[in-house]
């Protein structure tokens, strides 16, 4: 019992001694710039609408602290009220017009590239249509109702995933919220650029349903920090081993292909540096917060932070973040190896799409299928790291055009129908169930609202 005080009164002068090292290093940072003034919050504050999530008073604020750190997450009150006020802002009205808006313009931008990309190959088909390749093809057709139950046991581990973390932290079993929170978050990842809107979606969805602000912070944060790990990795292995089998055809295709390869491991190294980034935010160390304080300092210096000392404090929020979960991974060995195993195969069912595709429409090979499924997973990771840095969601238009000239020495004439099927199958599909997921959600919240009103 000694020993354990003992333990608690030095990991309480840890906490101290880091506060006071953070205060020290606002302190120097705020020295070396010049900060502007914060800005008055006008009356007129936008009411946010607080239907779909629970108003929270100090004690059950405290209440919902008590219980994440029972479950393993070195949270304070302060850190619950903080995130709390967070998921709120994302369920004001103006931010979700403005949300909807965007991503309605930015699916647009993605069918016109699809179509004018799928107009200028057909010009070059010929006069074969759709039907006539089907014909030709044969019972080739039927890996395309392969790759749609490949597309479903991706969304089943995506579930497994969640259903693991959630049952972990919180020991309540809940498959559905496992679902809920899986669609929500590929729906919103493809929808928007650099996939940034999936996690804080989810985040909002775990506290609609009854889950603790510091779980429901924790368990996206978890998930990404395991994927993101893993799709490195067997990145790294697949450019290694699988790269150098790809089928070579004309100088010029090869020159293409070496270009695409170029972007691909450049892709690979800026996904390498963020995923080294995530674990120093884990970390949360000194050293952390004065390179998060130089890169800042830089930035407000060259106009690109407006205002640095409201920026830096966000990123120590984000930190904290990062901090909780990483220390409840290295905590959880169970629920780390349980998470890895699934995080590879939830990389490689979505990987391996293309050999579906691939041995739909292919024609006369001398590949081995083996062969040719290492040869398609390389080649989709080629396609992922070349699009990596693209803007626009799902990587629009890189992704179309490395898949035409990687996988159309291989697929030959039918590469415009391949391409959409890909398409359809790896992201169209996605939006498609996201889409119709989230409009039933907002028709049950409306009709449920409804008749409590009706009831008071």
């Amino acid at each position: 019992m000694a020993k354990g005080q003992k333990t608690e009164n030095i990991e309480v002068k840890e906490n101290e001694k880091v506060q006071k090292n953070e205060s020290a290093l606002v302190s120097v940072a705020e020295k070396n710039v010049e900060v502007e003034p914060e800005k008055e919050i006008p009356e007129n504050v936008e009411v946010i609408n607080t239907e779909d999530v629970p108003l929270l008073n100090k004690e059950e604020i405290k209440e919902q602290t008590e219980f994440d750190k029972s479950r393993g997450l070195e949270v304070s009150e302060e850190y619950t009220e903080q995130k709390y006020q967070k998921v709120m802002e994302y369920q004001s009205p103006k931010k979700k017009r403005k949300s909807t808006i965007i991503n309605l313009c930015l699916l647009l931008i993605n069918l016109i590239f699809l179509v004018t990309i799928v107009k200028s190959l057909m010009k070059n088909v010929g006069e074969k249509n759709f039907l006539d390749v089907l014909q030709e093809q044969g019972s080739k057709c039927w890996w395309l109702f392969g790759g749609l139950l490949i597309y479903v046991l991706f969304m089943l581990v995506q579930t497994l995933m969640y259903y693991v973390l959630i049952k972990d932290i919180t020991g309540k079993k809940r498959m559905k919220l496992a679902y809920d929170v899986a669609i929500v978050g590929k729906y919103y990842d493809n929808a928007t650029p650099f996939a940034a809107g999936g996690q804080p979606m989810q985040i909002v969805r775990l506290v609609q349903n009854g889950v603790s602000i510091g779980t429901s912070t924790s368990i996206p944060i978890i998930k990404l920090i395991i994927n993101s790990s893993v799709s490195v990795i067997l990145t790294i292995l697949f450019f290694i081993f699988g790269v150098p089998k790809i089928p070579m055809s004309t100088p010029l295709n090869d020159m293409l292909l070496m270009i695409l390869i170029i972007l691909a491991v450049i892709g690979l190294v800026i996904t390498i540096i963020v995923v080294v980034f995530t674990f120093l935010m884990g970390t949360g160390g000194l050293v952390t917060r004065s390179f998060i304080s130089g890169i800042l300092r830089i930035g407000y210096k060259l106009k690109l932070v407006k205002n640095y000392r409201e920026t830096f404090q966000k990123v120590l929020n984000q930190v904290a973040e990062y901090k909780v979960s990483f220390r409840y991974i290295w905590k959880s060995k169970k629920t780390l190896l349980k998470m890895i195993v699934l995080s590879i195969f939830e990389c490689l069912t979505y990987a391996i799409m293309p050999y579906f595709v691939v041995q739909a429409f292919i024609g006369p090979t001398e590949i081995e299928p083996m062969m040719m499924l290492v040869v398609c997973i390389s080649q989709y990771y080629i396609c992922a790291m070349a699009s990596s840095f693209i803007p626009l969601p799902g990587g629009s238009g890189m992704m179309e055009i490395s898949f035409i000239f990687l996988f159309g020495v291989i697929v030959g004439e039918n590469i415009v129908l391949a391409l959409l099927a890909w398409r359809i199958l790896s992201y169209y599909l996605i939006l498609a169930h996201g889409f119709v997921h989230e409009l039933t959600h907002i028709i049950k919240n409306f009709v449920k609202n409804r008749k409590l009103r009706e009831l008071k």
